[in-house]
């Protein structure tokens, strides 16, 4: 049996965004710098954030364009890293 991304229960975060891990990672970021005290820190975070967008670019090329079924899933699953804008 394949995995096909088309066939996968759009539920919980998996539903709404497509990379859950890595945008879960971006308010982690920032807001341990917060936490912490740290603005400069929170404005630091932009470095690994942009590093993390880049990644999940490079991976959805890939896996358009190995993974049957991920154009499907990607069309359902509109967002990549923050709901409603990207």
């Amino acid at each position: 049996m394949r995995f096909c991304p088309a066939d996968y229960p759009r539920v919980g975060e998996d539903g709404l965004l497509i990379p859950s891990m890595y945008a879960g990672a971006i308010p982690l970021m920032v807001g341990m710098a917060l936490w912490l005290g740290s603005c400069a820190g929170a404005l630091l975070a932009a470095v690994p954030i942009s590093i993390i967008m880049l990644r999940v670019l490079t991976e959805e090329r890939l896996l358009r364009r190995e993974l049957p079924g991920y154009r499907d899933y990607a069309r359902k699953v509109r967002w990549r890293m923050v709901p409603l804008v990207w």
